[in-house]
């Protein structure tokens, strides 16, 4: 019986099929403009295939990334990859510029070229991605993304005397002292449990934008440690900001990435391993 195989890959490159002549029809194409970067989007969907195939080169759907493009995609085919694992799938990497799929090994270490591609947009509201890239010291290197979520979390008050991080599990907030009302408040998912993804729903907030639009309510805020254990990649993706787009862009945007760079640089100096 063949093998069903699911494609996820960019508008351009729909000729993948041509790679699996014998096998057209057990083939799914997904472009990346379609897919919500989400635990409950691709769980279930990976578990209807066989086959994974993911293409190196990623488009990232939202209006704007803050952050390093290759970043993302190297976190993207990690994400993919662990959730691939946990369901016994194999899982394949295509390598464009050399028109080959190869399996991926959890030894491997991906290093992407930034693509000045853009993508394609189907929002009709502006949504963000901030990604941050981390090179862990030795001493924590046995650390599950969980730890590090709690690290952010036990962090963020030390740094900004104002800001109270509260915590009632699976739930999350950050409050501003002098504000009655959160600032932002998230949902610990517990769809699946893997010790390299910690993924949290965005689901209020004042800085969150209202409503019950699904682009409104698709924002997480990931924590994804390599398979080799030297690398963290944080993301805030799908974030549907309340403020008007140009004064996010010039306020909140701007203190979002001057505190995970104030992160990374306490990750990869303070943290230290568990005893």
């Amino acid at each position: 019986m063949a093998k069903s195989t699911l494609v996820f890959t960019s508008d351009t490159e729909s000729n993948i099929k041509e790679l699996f002549p014998s096998k057209v029809k057990h083939i799914t194409i997904i472009p990346f403009h379609e897919v919500l970067f989400s635990v409950d989007y691709f769980y279930p969907l990976i578990q209807q295939y066989d086959e994974i195939i993911l293409s190196q080169h990623i488009l990232n759907r939202d209006h704007f990334l803050q952050g390093n493009a290759s970043h993302f995609s190297e976190m993207f085919i990690y994400f993919i990859y662990y959730l691939s694992s946990i369901q016994n799938k194999q899982f394949f990497i295509w390598k464009e510029d050399e028109k080959s799929i190869v399996p991926y090994s959890n030894n491997g270490i991906i290093r992407v070229d930034s693509n000045k591609r853009k993508p394609r947009y189907l929002r009709s509201e502006k949504t963000i991605t901030s990604i941050q890239k981390y090179n862990l010291p030795r001493t924590s290197y046995n650390h599950l993304a969980k730890t590090y979520m709690e690290a952010y979390f036990s962090w963020l008050p030390t740094f900004f005397r104002g800001i109270i991080v509260k915590e009632s599990f699976p739930y999350y907030s950050f409050h501003f002292r002098p504000i009655k009302y959160p600032l932002l408040v998230f949902k610990f998912n517990k769809t699946i449990h893997h010790s390299s993804i910690t993924e949290l729903k965005i689901i209020g907030g004042i800085l969150k934008k209202k409503g019950k639009s699904s682009v409104r309510n698709n924002g997480r805020f990931l924590f994804v440690v390599s398979p080799n254990k030297r690398e963290l990649y944080t993301a805030i993706i799908h974030f549907c900001p309340a403020l008007p787009w140009s004064i996010y862009r010039m306020s909140q945007s701007l203190l979002h990435r001057f505190v995970m760079y104030c992160f990374k640089r306490y990750i990869e100096k303070e943290i230290q391993s568990p005893s």
